[in-house]
């Protein structure tokens, strides 16, 4: 497990596990909630995992940037990392993420960012103010689902699952990390 250090630690005692989950190629042909959009393999079983884990969590996505889970966009064709003409640069697509994910989470203390996504899109971590973890961390595309398949099918046993809760900071409902101003989500 990778662990980003903030540069502006939180004195906090509870922990706001927010969770980041990159987008898919794979989409539905029409407009849909971002949470179901999406509909590769990877892409349903991290959010899963963070549905699960985290006390909210957002789409990565390489047009829009940081989306909530139930705002309704468009299908899309756009990648971060491939040299398409519509391609946005990494860098400046990261810093930008940044920035709304900054504005997203004014007034929370203690976040700690849970990356479920790939290595393109992890580049949001770099230079960020919140500390992150990447429990995938160096694993293939087939590693990753069967880690995502054991955590999800063991975690109403208390297995894996119930390590990864006290990794982020216990039970999602106990950790205290304010609901999400919808006010805030543009539609």
């Amino acid at each position: 497990m990778s662990i980003h250090t903030a540069s502006k630690p939180s004195t906090s005692t509870g922990v706001c596990a927010i969770g980041l989950v990159g987008c898919a190629s794979q989409k539905l042909t029409r407009p849909a909630p971002a949470r179901e959009l999406y509909v590769s393999q990877l892409f349903r079983k991290a959010s899963a995992y963070a549905e699960l884990t985290c006390d909210r969590w957002y789409v990565l996505s390489a047009k829009h940037g940081v989306v909530h889970p139930d705002e309704i966009l468009e299908p899309y064709d756009m990648r971060l990392g491939t040299n398409h003409r519509t391609t946005p640069p990494i860098h400046p697509w990261a810093a930008r993420v940044r920035d709304q994910m900054a504005v997203e989470f004014a007034g929370i203390e203690n976040v700690k960012l849970i990356a479920l996504a790939g290595e393109q899109y992890r580049t949001v971590l770099l230079n960020s103010q919140w500390p992150s973890e990447v429990p995938m961390h160096g694993l293939g595309i087939g590693q990753q689902l069967g880690w995502l398949t054991a955590q999800l099918a063991t975690g109403s046993h208390g297995g894996p699952m119930k390590v990864a809760l006290n990794v982020i900071g216990g039970d999602p409902a106990r950790r205290g990390c304010p609901p999400r101003n919808d006010l805030t989500r543009a539609l």
